[in-house]
């Protein structure tokens, strides 16, 4: 999703209750209700909101309300299987050209750290640390096209 011209990586999965949406260290379940063609009710947590949306063409979304403008853009379906919980594997999370590799194996890095820089859909974005740790694998170059899905940068977890 793009708030504010940043990049964030969202994971969804769909449930009863609606979607569970999840972030760096957090998550919210969101509905939609009383869809019409350019407007929704949608639910965050119990929260509601009136928002409005567009198709952008390239099978994203925006969406709009009076406190915040949101972007959303297909990535990669969520996948029970390839979904790494503890942090150790950096996944490409849709096809697209490794830009830049900000680690080599044995570097030491932080929760949050930029290890590699994606580009697809004509935007590049930032994969991130998401535990601290040493890399102890880099399975990609610079200038790589990469599928979705593929390891880019193993990780030792700290203890």
């Amino acid at each position: 999703v793009i708030i504010a011209e940043q990049v964030h990586t969202l994971r969804a999965k769909p449930t009863e209750m609606g979607w569970i949406v999840a972030g760096d260290g957090w998550d919210h379940v969101v509905r939609f209700r009383d869809q019409t063609l350019n407007v929704t009710n949608l639910f965050l947590d119990e929260n509601g909101y009136r928002v409005a949306h567009s198709a952008d063409g390239n099978g994203g979304l925006f969406m709009a309300h009076s406190e915040i403008d949101l972007h959303l853009r297909p990535h990669m379906p969520w996948d029970e299987a390839a979904h790494n919980s503890d942090g150790s594997q950096i996944l490409a999370p849709m096809p697209g050209l490794v830009v830049s590799l900000d680690v080599a194996p044995g570097s030491e890095v932080t929760k949050g750290q930029t290890l590699a820089v994606l580009e697809a859909m004509k935007m590049q974005h930032q994969l991130l640390a998401e535990a601290d740790g040493i890399v102890s694998e880099v399975l990609t170059e610079e200038g790589s096209q990469v599928g979705s899905g593929d390891l880019l940068v193993a990780l030792e977890l700290a203890e």
